[in-house]
């Protein structure tokens, strides 16, 4: 572990528990990079300024601005997202929120731990009727849910992404990874409101929240990288509300789907660096793993997860027809977009007063895009890779695939 990562997590252990920053930063600037990468830059940055530690000149009001644009944004969001609910209720429609909102208001500053998107949760039954509601408060279907997926998605101008569940996780999804001996796992849920100094809101019932929590973790965890903020939400949920929590019922199902090994090296993980202690939570194992493998989310690659998929398999004794798992989704890196004419201008005097060299001047930026990409691939592919070698070492390290079959 470098020491900008374990400085990243001592400003965000400050973070999340509101404590002041007391030791300087050496590499400040490359630290906020990390934190990036790991969703917690705003936390990060909030805390800075609300020890009055002094940032560089150089990105002092830079980052100042982001902090005020990224938490204002969050707000905005969330003030959005009640609209959108009540909305959704009124038409009895029952709308749980997940993750992001659900477990922000157990931080020091809610609006700082900003989130990319909403997530909701519905009845299949309502998909049409929620997805009617949003288009009526002005909300774009810019990615419709097709058949193997568990949600559609929507954008609105001012609010940002909502992405509209069936489910909890994908079919596949449950039928490889969160599967046991004796079969698939089912995650029933129910639900409580969640009443907070500005609103008041549905959200999972404590138990259904910690498991959905710590699965969607480990889903990333498997398919390419997991952030120090999705480990910092689980423990959150399971220390503050550690005395209404089904131990047993928990210990159970992450036991039954292999997982234990993996909840004690995120646990350890979390006991040595981030603040939390063994006495906040219950049934806390003394044979804890460091989890040094965090660091890994810093590169953003996949894993190959038709082959984990595969050994996962073998391992549960399913049948081939659970392979049918989607791929992921590949950026087109090579031209996102045509670029205009007053870019082509920009980076090529040749065709600034010569309007006829638009056709060379497209081709040469098209070039350039395709050597860049290619570079960028073989680095990618490299770092991939390495991290997936390592990766698959941890899943055999933390009994998730078996290694004596592969």
């Amino acid at each position: 572990m470098n020491s900008c990562f374990q400085d990243l997590l001592y400003l965000f252990s400050c973070a999340i528990h509101g404590k002041k920053v007391e030791r300087r930063i050496d590499k400040l600037y490359e630290v906020l990079k990390i934190a990036k990468k790991h969703s917690c830059y705003y936390s990060v940055l909030d805390v800075l300024f609300k020890s009055n530690y002094e940032i560089p000149a150089e990105i002092k009001n830079e980052v100042a601005t982001k902090l005020q644009m990224g938490v204002a944004y969050n707000t905005a969001k969330f003030y959005g997202m009640i609209k959108l609910l009540n909305a959704l209720e009124a038409a009895n429609v029952e709308a749980v929120v997940l993750k992001g909102f659900s477990v922000a208001f157990y931080y020091a500053n809610p609006m700082s731990r900003v989130s990319s998107d909403i997530d909701i949760l519905i009845h299949p039954k309502d998909e049409q009727k929620a997805t009617e509601i949003l288009v009526s408060l002005g909300y774009k279907l810019s990615d419709p849910r097709k058949g193997y997926e568990h949600h559609s998605a929507f954008t609105h101008t001012t609010f940002g992404l909502v992405e509209l569940h069936i489910s909890m996780f994908e079919e596949e999804i449950t039928k490889v990874w969160f599967a046991s001996s004796n079969g698939e796992l089912e995650l029933d849920y129910s639900t409580r409101i969640l009443q907070t100094e500005h609103a008041k809101f549905r959200v999972l019932d404590v138990d259904s929240q910690l498991l959905h929590v710590f699965f969607h973790l480990v889903k990333h965890f498997i398919t390419g990288g997991l952030s120090i903020r999705a480990m910092t939400d689980f423990m959150f949920i399971a220390v503050k509300e550690k005395n209404e929590i089904n131990w047993d019922n928990f210990f159970n199902v992450i036991t039954s789907a292999k997982l234990d090994l993996f909840y004690k090296g995120m646990v350890g993980f979390m006991i040595k660096y981030m603040g939390f202690s063994k006495a906040d939570i219950e049934y806390i194992y003394t044979d804890l793993l460091y989890g040094e493998w965090i660091g890994l989310t810093q590169s953003k690659t996949q894993m190959p997860q038709k082959l984990l998929a595969e050994e996962r398999i073998r391992e549960i004794g399913l049948d081939d027809s659970a392979l049918n798992i989607p791929g992921s989704k590949i950026r087109k890196g090579i031209f996102k977009y045509v670029p205009s004419k007053e870019t082509l201008r920009s980076k090529f005097s040749y065709y600034q007063n010569n309007n006829l060299m638009y056709p060379i001047a497209l081709i040469h930026f098209g070039f350039i895009r395709i050597f860049k990409y290619d570079k960028k691939q073989k680095a990618l592919r490299k770092i991939a890779k390495e991290n997936d070698e390592r990766r698959l070492s941890l899943l055999k390290a933390f009994e998730i695939i078996n290694g004596d079959k592969l």
